[in-house]
């Protein structure tokens, strides 16, 4: 696609099917700052991520909550995970990086693979500025995530599913599709329709998916 460079590169938890490949981008373009959760673990990919950041002299940034990032009129805060869950847990999806991103009045939240636990926190911190647009599912869709507590605080128009095609997984789960659905919320899946974009007026007061 052309691209020469990468301001930041965010990686939600460092599960394969996140970080794969990343390493691989740090050694192929330059990049300006790598947000990640910081959550030790042992795994090649997740070396080799630290070994090439190292290399490029990467500046590296731990994905926490109260942390922002702003880029040309676009604002990105991390709403999760916060200390105490990294230091609580081994579980790489429960410290899952959440992000909101706003560009004027449009907003998406990204979940990563956060699950229900995770989401029910959100809206006991954060009801009031969860409310966005756009969601893009937790766990690719799974019955992990998705809760309707969480539904009801973000009150999205449209809901993206980031799944493989054909996965092992059944993602996205019918119980979620279904919840969905009772709502009217149309749903934008990846195992479908390839990459899902969206076009935003310069003010944000309008939007809408790229077909």
């Amino acid at each position: 696609h052309g691209v020469r460079r990468l301001e930041a590169l965010v990686l939600t938890h460092p599960d394969l099917d996140h970080i794969g490949g990343a390493a691989a981008v740090l050694a192929a373009i330059p990049v300006n700052v790598v947000f990640e959760p910081g959550l030790a673990v042992g795994k090649d990919a997740y070396v080799d991520l630290l070994g090439a950041v190292v290399l490029r002299q990467t500046d590296w940034r731990a994905a926490r909550a109260g942390r922002s990032m702003e880029l040309d009129g676009v604002r990105f805060d991390f709403l999760w995970p916060d200390d105490r869950s990294i230091d609580g847990s081994q579980d790489a999806n429960q410290i899952s990086a959440v992000m909101r991103v706003t560009y004027g009045a449009f907003s998406a939240l990204l979940t990563g693979d956060a699950g229900v636990e995770v989401e029910t926190l959100l809206v006991e911190r954060h009801r009031e500025s969860l409310r966005s647009p756009v969601l893009k599912l937790g766990h690719h869709g799974s019955e992990t995530s998705t809760a309707e507590v969480f539904l009801d605080a973000v009150q999205p128009e449209v809901a993206v599913v980031s799944a493989g095609r054909r996965n092992r997984y059944g993602h996205p789960a019918p119980s979620v599709m279904e919840r969905l659905n009772r709502r009217g919320i149309p749903v934008a899946r990846t195992d479908e329709e390839g990459t899902v974009s969206f076009a935003v007026s310069e003010d944000g007061t309008s939007w809408r998916r790229l077909e």
